[in-house]
């Protein structure tokens, strides 16, 4: 038997503490209606255990038995966390028994009674029909079961325990003992029981008469250990002495293993009058720290010494209970210990290696490997010692009152697995912190901080679970915040008020550390007297300003009850003058239950650039002045608020307001109520004179501005009280560069673009655009600008840096002025402008080629061009920095005249597939293209070229590609034919096979020219029908158990033949109207499976004798003939009473994508493999599917 290593008292003391620990971390969601997951719980009215008592005397009376408890409640504490309950209105509760020849269940009036009626156990479980429990106006319908243990002891029993005893209940009795336990004391009692059968165990037996009254006067009750371990003498009970004490293991002389407390009564000599009772113990690894007194458990410092010490005992890897210790307990560096159980003391671990600890007070640690933590509060860091630090190694934890988990130095890393807490709503339950800290998912009913003094922690998802107040008739709940700074995390984030934050770099020495959230965030309000919104803000703080900002991330944002309010934003760099980064995959509001409900989700941008797929839900959007925000579809909103700029595909509001500026396609907005202040619309497509601009509400023509545009309104005919805004007249009134500043390294190239607004508009007759740098002497200019062709853009390459930046002379300015055909300014045009800053040219990190795989025939050579994969690195000009190579000798590499591209060609197709790899090298940096060339089909062979069939023998013909290495083309035509129609060909489901047979052996050779053809090659075998040369059979050797009178083509018949003396049977089909699909041989019965393929009348032969006709006419298949297109579907009905197999040449054996009854459906997929294509039901072609 595996040694638990645990006392009864440890085992308790998990259990207590487990109790008091959150049970339901799963979800956090309002309540739900009639669900009713969750954790079950039933409130008897009486203990959980019961003690009876049997009489052995058959002939006393019968127990009457003792009256079960009551259920006073039934409880379901919800996946939620939310409580539902029910005191009053309970369903029926009925008992059962799992042994009733131990103790059996009756019904005495009306009430369930408990029986005993022989010693043993038993679990009587009460069962509680359909119940419905109710949190606030939320109800949850369930039944339930209950369990409670029966203990039936004879009458006259002797019980050996430690427990304190009471009548009716089970004493719960200590056999695990650690090795300085040297306090534990047993006592002995006798059962005895009153007449409902209750076990009554009386007071401590306490000398030899209260065993047996005969026993002499000097005899002696007394207890003794077998092996003399647990108790190294005899200890005598009297009325002083009520129970006997174990002794304590000699340190140094530690025995652990079993022993047996033995109760005898001896007499004045010692010698054995009666053994009483025995109890069955083990000494375990495990030592006992309980008391008020502070424990110090310390591992060896000494060189090769591993030994853990208290004191003098060696405990290493044993056991700790100190569950009743109200003193400190501390585990120094190296102890290497078991399970730790503690009282309210403090668990001070510093180092070492540590099992599970379980306190009902505080858990330090500090370095060292420890198993899971369950305690109130717990500290986790890295700190050993002065200026010391370590690696520190915990698995989950689970805390009543706080979680706090940092590392303390860089070097080394803090690890610990899940986290649940439930700590206090608007305090800290869980922080972590620190660089090379790790953290599994973190549950709690408090606030959580990651990255709250030090940044750089990864945890999993922090999961924020609500607190749920009392029931009353509306739900009350609150949910913690969540602050995330400068850390990761790897999974989804619950809360109320959430942060998503980076941290930023104060100075130049200083790093920005990011903040990254994998998955989504979903906020939720908060409800206690009133409704408290959630927050969201992911992003930096723009009016904050940092030298460097750092950048955020986050999956998705989305309210999940409504009201909140969603922020997101991004700092500015004082250094550099640009934003960091936040990057958020969706936002979504809270969509109403109904659609009439309005939308109560609001959503700022704050100094944010960034794009969304959509932005659902909202009932307020506001984009600052310093954000620019694009929408790929159409948004609908209570009130669109824009002071920078906004690209939508389309918008439909109530309100639109803004000093900035809106751009979507003309046509696409619609205004239901006003514009409270004018906005700026630019139409992102072309318009003209009579296009809808814009449709609203009454009066907005001078409250939505277009440049360039007119506005006039008409009224809009399917509408009431709404009108169309359309343009009365555009015409050219500015320019716009898509970049206002162009930051360029060094040798690299970027494009600025120009456009003329509005939208669709052109440059006057004649005009054209004048790009100009403000610095062009070569001595402080480091750019060169090449204009397009049509001007309306230009390349913009950096010539140089200058590290010190000697009079700005990494600093230009290029200006776009609209100039006439004689160069002359278009004054109706004010000049645009774009900062140029040349940067350090960027180190070439990596390079790539393209196409990085592709094929080379003779005709047709492939080209392959190496760039550079590092982000504005330049490649070199100098031809003589590339290198291309191939690893076969067969592709000829040819490189061009500047390096940066190479042909790849061969001198002759292969006989089978050949690859090379091209490699090229620049500047110490390598890429590879795999080129393969593939073998050219040159014909196509059959094999075997020569072949026999017999009326029961098949041949079966393949054909190949030749060279051999070829392939076959994958969309290949294949069709098979023979020039004599005596033979049948049959192809398989790809063509690449085919079954020629006959009917039945010809009366003379005869041979057959198979041809199969694959696109436009062809190959022929020639198959032969030998003539019949074995003696006709004699039909009377034979008879057959039933044959059809009728068939369908592609129906199937098994016929049995019987063949008196053994001897094979001949059979045929006249004109070989079946095909034969399956020939079995059992002793002299051959079962000849057949299937019907051309209609008509048509015989049956075995030998020469007619035995059947068989009329075959119509089909099991609804179609004969049809024509699909390509990539059409087609869907065949086939009517069987068993499972056809349904094949379409060159496609394949097809499963049923529906069966009703006896019909089975089937889909065709016409494919470019044009040309009529079998189709074969059970093996007989019956149809044909035309792929045109």
């Amino acid at each position: 038997m595996k040694k638990t290593g645990k006392a009864l008292s440890l085992v308790l003391s998990l259990a207590l503490v487990a109790s008091s620990i959150p049970m339901a971390f799963a979800s956090a969601a309002t309540p739900g209606t009639n669900d009713a997951s969750g954790i079950k719980d039933v409130t008897l009215s009486s203990a959980s255990s019961i003690a009876l008592a049997v009489d052995t005397d058959k002939t006393a009376t019968a127990p009457t038995g003792v009256e079960l408890p009551t259920v006073n409640e039934v409880k379901i504490t919800g996946d939620d966390g939310a409580v539902y309950d029910q005191a009053t209105d309970i369903g029926a509760a009925t008992w059962s028994s799992s042994n009733s020849s131990v103790a059996k269940i009756k019904k005495i009036k009306g009430a369930d009674f408990v029986i005993p009626v022989a010693k043993g156990t038993a679990t009587l479980t009460c069962s509680v029909a359909a119940t419905t429990l109710k949190y606030g106006d939320h109800t949850k319908t369930a039944t339930f079961t209950k369990d409670i243990s029966v203990t039936v002891y004879n009458k006259g029993d002797y019980v050996l325990t430690n427990d304190t005893t009471a009548n009716m209940i089970v004493p719960q009795t200590k056999t695990k003992l650690a090795v300085n336990d040297g306090t534990t004391a047993y006592s002995l009692y006798k059962v005895t029981g009153d007449t409902t059968g209750v076990a009554q165990f009386g007071s401590a037996l306490t000398k030899a008469s209260d065993i047996n009254a005969s026993y002499a006067d000097d005899d002696v009750l007394q207890m003794v250990s077998a092996k003399k371990e647990v108790m190294k003498t005899v200890k005598v009970l009297s009325a002083g002495a009520t129970s006997a004490p174990v002794d304590a293991q000699t340190a140094g002389k530690v025995y652990l293993g079993s022993d047996q407390i033995i109760a005898e009564v001896v007499d004045k000599d010692g010698k054995l009058v009666d053994q009483v009772a025995s109890l069955p113990v083990e000494v375990v690894k495990a030592y006992d720290a309980t008391g008020a007194f502070d424990v110090t458990i310390s591992g060896s410092t000494n060189y090769g010494e591993t030994a853990t010490k208290v004191g003098e005992y060696d405990v290493t890897g044993y056991d700790i209970n100190g569950s009743t210790a109200t003193g400190k307990l501390i585990l120094n560096k190296n102890a290497n210990v078991g399970n730790v159980v503690a009282g309210t003391g403090e668990v001070d671990i510093t180092g070492g290696s540590v099992g599970n600890v379980t306190s009902t007070g505080i858990v330090a640690i500090n370095g060292g490997k420890v198993g899971n933590v369950t305690a109130a509060t717990v500290t986790i860091g890295n700190t050993v010692g002065a200026g010391k630090f370590s690696n520190t190694t915990v698995g989950n934890v689970v805390a009543t009152t706080s979680v706090a988990v940092t590392n303390d130095n860089d070097k080394v890393s803090t690890k610990v697995g899940n986290i649940n807490c439930d700590g206090t709503p608007g305090t800290d339950a869980v922080t972590v912190d620190g660089k090379n800290t790790t953290v599994g998912d973190i549950n709690a009913k408090g606030n959580i901080t990651v990255g709250k003094t030090t940044v750089g922690a990864t945890t999993g998802s922090l999961t924020g679970v609500p607190t749920y107040a009392t029931p009353t008739a509306t739900v009350t709940y609150t949910y913690p915040d969540v602050a995330v700074t400068g850390s990761t995390v790897n999974g989804n984030i619950v809360g109320h008020a959430i942060t998503v934050a980076g941290s930023d770099a104060a100075d130049a020495d200083a790093t920005a550390v990011p903040a990254t959230v994998t998955g989504g965030i979903t906020v939720y309000n908060t409800t206690t007297t009133s409704v408290a919104a959630g927050s969201v803000t992911v992003g930096d703080r723009p009016d904050t300003a940092a030298y460097k900002t750092a950048d955020v991330t986050v999956g998705s944002i989305t309210d999940a009850k409504g009201g909140a309010a969603i922020t997101v934003q991004e700092g500015t760099n004082t250094d550099t003058k640009t934003k960091s980064t936040t990057t958020v995959g969706s936002v979504n509001g809270f969509k109403p239950v109904k659609d009439t409900d309005p939308d109560t989700t609001t959503l700022n941008f704050i100094n944010f650039d960034g794009s969304f797929q959509s932005l659902p839900n909202f009932s307020i959007i506001t984009v600052d002045g310093t954000s620019d925000v694009t929408v790929a579809s159409p948004v609908t909103t209570g009130e669109l608020s824009v002071a920078g700029k906004a690209e939508l595909a389309g918008a439909t509001v109530d309100t639109v307001d803004g000093t900035g500026t809106l751009r979507m396609p003309a046509g696409k907005l619609t205004v239901k109520a006003s514009a409270t202040s004018p906005i700026n619309l630019e139409p992102t497509s072309a318009v003209k004179k009579g296009d809808v601009l814009f449709s609203g509400g009454a009066g907005l023509e001078d409250m939505v501005k277009a440049e360039g545009v007119t506005i006039v309104s008409k009224p809009d005919e399917s509408n009431a009280n709404a009108y169309d805004y359309c343009v009365d007249s555009v015409s050219a009134k500015e320019i716009a560069l898509d970049v206002t500043t162009l930051k360029v390294p060094e040798k690299a190239t970027k494009t600025l673009k120009v456009s003329v607004v509005p939208n669709g508009t052109v440059l006057p007759d004649g005009d054209k655009f004048e790009w100009t740098l403000d610095k062009t002497d070569t001595d402080n200019n480091y750019f060169v600008v090449t204009p397009s062709k049509d001007t309306m853009s230009a390349d913009v390459k950096a010539i140089g840096y200058d590290a010190d930046d000697t009079d700005s002379v990494n600093e230009n300015k290029i200006t776009v002025r609209v100039v006439d055909a004689n160069g002359n300014l278009d004054t109706n045009f004010t000049p645009v402008s774009c900062n140029l800053t040349a940067l350090a040219p960027v180190a070439l990190e990596s390079i790539k080629v393209s196409a990085d795989t592709t094929d080379v025939t003779v005709e047709k050579p492939a080209t392959l061009t190496v760039a550079s994969d590092t982000p504005d690195a330049v490649l070199p000009d100098d031809a003589k920095a590339y290198a291309w190579t191939s690893d076969n000798d067969n592709f000829k590499v040819v490189p061009s005249v500047d390096g940066k591209t190479v042909t790849v060609s061969i001198a002759k197709a292969p006989e089978k597939d050949e690859t090379a790899k091209i490699t090229v090298t620049v500047a110490g940096k390598t890429a590879t293209a795999t080129v393969t060339a593939k073998a050219v089909l040159t014909g196509v062979t059959v094999s075997p070229a020569t072949a026999e069939v017999k009326a029961d023998a098949p041949a079966t013909l393949t054909v190949a590609p030749n060279p051999a290495n070829a392939q076959l083309p994958a969309d290949a035509k294949i069709t098979w034919a023979s020039d004599n129609d005596n033979f049948t060909v049959t192809p398989s489901a790809d063509g690449k096979t085919a079954t020629v047979s006959v009917a039945k052996a010809p009366e003379k050779d005869t041979t057959a020219d198979v041809t199969v053809k694959v696109n436009d090659f062809t190959a022929t075998a020639k198959v032969t029908a030998k003539a019949a040369t074995t003696p006709v059979v004699k039909p009377s050797n034979f008879t057959i158990d039933s044959m059809p009178k009728t068939m369908k083509l592609g129906q199937v018949y098994t016929v049995k033949i019987n063949s008196k003396d053994g001897s094979k049977p001949n059979y045929a089909f006249a004109n070989g109207f079946a095909v034969i699909t399956k020939n079995v041989t059992k002793g002299n019965d051959t079962f000849l499976t057949f299937t019907a393929r051309s209609t008509g009348d048509h015989g049956v032969y075995i030998g020469d004798k007619k035995v059947a006709i068989i009329n075959v006419a119509g089909s099991i298949c609804d179609t004969r003939t049809v024509t699909v297109k390509q990539g059409k579907v087609y869907q065949f009905k086939v009517t069987s009473r068993s499972t056809p197999v349904f094949t379409v040449a060159t496609v394949g054996t097809l499963k049923p994508v529906r069966v009703s009854g006896h019909d089975y459906f089937y889909k065709v997929t016409a494919t470019s493999n044009k040309g009529d294509h079998g189709v074969y039901v059970n093996g007989a072609k019956i149809a044909h599917c035309i792929f045109a």
